[in-house]
């Protein structure tokens, strides 16, 4: 087993999430270096190569960290068994896809607020967003690009960044029932290291 029990708790609500057939809709506040923005992207991955025609959308707070995230999914695809079966159409510093699915994974930063607003989205990673500059109007625009189906998951994850902001204020709804996220917290002192 490579997955520490944040990663388990995280696969195992998106499991509950899926078996229920409801969109899948998660938040977390956690503690760096736990592995959740990887095991998102293994979900992403996966999903991808096994569903036709979905458009995943990965987001991160800064170039660095987005190129990060797509070298996680990079070394998914590198390293996968069935690599042989699948033919890449798109494998680019911005966005891999595959012929045979027709799904992609495009990566991206925050700082284009209209990202995501031109397309439909099945699959997104709002990763870090308590630090992108306006989540608000971001989400705004991406949350109309995510169709309500149970073939649709959102996942925001964040360490904290203050009181106020979108991140904060999501994860506050969350946890009152006020909005659609089911909240996982994963604080530093529960990670073994």
């Amino acid at each position: 087993d490579v997955m520490n029990y944040a990663q388990r708790e995280l696969i195992l609500e998106v499991e509950r999430q899926i078996a229920a057939n409801q969109p899948v809709r998660i938040i977390v506040l956690k503690a760096r270096q736990i592995g959740i923005s990887t095991v998102i992207e293994a979900i992403v991955f996966i999903q991808s190569m096994f569903m036709h025609n979905l458009r995943s959308l990965v987001i991160a707070h800064e170039l660095d960290a987005s190129e990060h995230l797509l070298g996680i999914t990079t070394n998914y695809w590198n390293s996968w068994d069935l690599k042989p079966l699948f033919t890449p159409k798109n494998a680019s510093a911005k966005r891999l896809s595959w012929k045979e699915t027709n799904s992609s994974i495009h990566i991206t930063t925050a700082r284009n607020v209209a990202t995501g607003r031109s397309r439909t989205v099945h699959l997104l990673h709002a990763s870090e967003c308590a630090y992108w500059p306006d989540a608000e109007t971001l989400m705004t625009g991406l949350r109309q690009a995510i169709p309500n189906n149970s073939n649709t998951a959102m996942f925001l994850e964040s360490t904290a960044n203050g009181l106020g902001d979108f991140f904060a204020n999501t994860w506050d709804g969350a946890v009152a029932g006020e909005n659609e996220y089911t909240p996982i917290f994963f604080p530093w002192h529960r990670h073994p290291e």
